[in-house]
């Protein structure tokens, strides 16, 4: 069975809303965002953050890959390889890479207006019973989010406002531009 684009990005937001509606049932003290987008000077061009999720001690940016059946690859590979629902190999652009773009892309945004951001961390999570055929630590099963989220919180040492950087990252995101582009041209 051959899916089309719209269909594997549409099961791909689905994963999403499901890790987004747990992470605010578990921690329910934090605020996490869905599909912000950034302009990225690296790219030059907007790069889209599939979740950040902010607590008081990290803020971490949370890569989505619903695939179903493997993902193969490791840090220095350009892109990786695996396979989902369709059963075809596909290659994806390296998606720790991708994610530390997002991530920078932020992280300047943040800096252009002045605010100094703490260190993010960075997880590329698929669902559980898809084979991970890498060594990369910060590619993770669903069912390992959550022990993964409270070592993270447990071993920082941050001390961050949550409330001030949700609303600073939602202010640089060209979400909220364009929302406010769009009602100063009403």
């Amino acid at each position: 069975m051959r899916l089309d684009r719209s269909v594997l990005e549409s099961l791909g937001t689905d994963f999403e809303r499901i890790v987004v509606q747990d992470l605010r049932i578990r921690y329910p003290e934090s605020k996490i965002l869905h599909n912000l987008s950034f302009y990225s000077a690296f790219l030059g061009k907007e790069t889209q953050n599939d979740i950040l999720f902010i607590h008081s001690k990290a803020i971490i940016s949370v890569e989505c890959k619903n695939w179903t059946r493997y993902i193969k690859g490791s840090y220095n590979d350009e892109t990786w390889t695996g396979s989902s629902r369709s059963h075809l190999t596909l290659s994806v652009f390296n998606p720790i890479t991708q994610n530390d773009i997002h991530i920078r892309a932020l992280r300047n945004n943040l800096r252009k207006q002045g605010i100094n951001p703490p260190v993010f961390y960075n997880l590329v999570l698929l669902p559980d019973g898809t084979q991970l055929y890498t060594d990369c630590k910060e590619v993770i099963n669903y069912s390992r989010l959550f022990y993964v989220i409270d070592e993270i919180v447990h071993e920082s040492k941050l001390d961050i406002d949550v409330k001030f950087f949700e609303n600073n990252i939602r202010t640089v995101s060209y979400t909220h531009l364009r929302a406010h582009e769009t009602l100063r041209h009403l």
